[in-house]
């Protein structure tokens, strides 16, 4: 049986656009000088202090950045203002939000103990803006998010 005309239009529109779909990054967002891209950030009411870094592939080899369209893992950690306070195991998850999408993985947490969470599985598939959401970490029932910011 042959295809119709309107069946092969129809199969290469998705196939460029699985190509090409989410576009380059617009000039005005790619590097923006204003964007805090800063490894430490505070909740909005001053309660935690949370810090992400030392980026390892799978094997353990270590970066000095995030790397792109590569497995990583980082280690995060999360320091009450008050030591009273209490910590659970974060809500993780990363999206470019110039392209209206997130990773294609789902990250696996680690309590490391004393605040640190150790982050596996992450992957920044494409270059541009991401913001990095941490979430539900606060054992206090109050929900908290910090967003980081990163350029690839």
């Amino acid at each position: 049986m042959r295809p119709h005309r309107r069946d092969t239009a129809y199969l290469m529109m998705l196939l460029l656009l699985g190509l090409f779909g989410c576009g380059e990054p617009s000039e005005n967002n790619n590097n923006n000088p204003q964007r805090d891209l800063s490894l430490t950030q505070t909740t909005e009411d001053g309660v935690f202090t949370l810090q992400y870094g030392e980026f390892t592939d799978q094997e353990g080899k270590t970066y000095t950045s995030i790397p792109m369209n590569e497995y990583f893992t980082f280690i995060l950690t999360i320091k009450p203002k008050d030591s009273t306070k209490t910590l659970k195991a974060p809500t993780i998850t990363a999206e470019m939000p110039d392209h209206g999408h997130g990773m294609n993985t789902k990250p696996v947490i680690e309590d490391l103990g004393d605040g640190k969470y150790r982050v596996k599985g992450m992957l920044f598939h494409m270059p541009g803006w991401w913001k990095l959401s941490i979430k539900d970490f606060s054992g206090d029932g109050v929900e908290r998010e910090v967003a980081f910011n990163v350029e690839l």
